[in-house]
């Protein structure tokens, strides 16, 4: 080969590598970017899912019920007519019973109930 062919050879290499080079980093940041839009996207969703949280949480303490309830339980307030009744808190303490359960005595021998299990066990 001529070194006119060797010199296209080596320049178009060159060129081909520096194509190469930058579409691969073209890839990347578009790769980065669909990453980002997909990460945009979640956050979007989960926002949007908040935001109707808060819209019925907001529907649901503006309602006519939920204000008459509340005005009801925390500031004891009443309709004309109507008669409040207090019912009060059940507590939930245990119940304790004495019993009138005969003592044991200590036994003549001190007590002593390994030997006790033993005869009881190994003997006949």
């Amino acid at each position: 080969m001529s070194s006119r062919v060797k010199t296209l050879v080596i320049v178009g290499s060159v060129a081909a590598l520096i194509v190469a080079a930058g579409f691969s980093r073209e890839l990347y940041n578009n790769y980065q970017v669909d990453r980002e839009i997909e990460k945009l996207r979640d956050k979007a969703k989960a926002l949007e899912t908040e935001r109707f949280s808060i819209s019925e949480l907001k529907d649901t303490l503006g309602s006519q019920d939920f204000l008459e309830g509340e005005a009801r339980l925390k500031m004891g307030l009443k309709k004309p007519g109507e008669t409040a009744i207090i019912i009060p808190e059940v507590t939930t303490e245990p119940i304790v019973v004495e019993t009138s359960a005969k003592k044991e005595e200590p036994k003549e021998n001190g007590g002593n109930t390994v030997k006790e299990w033993f005869k009881r066990f190994f003997s006949k």
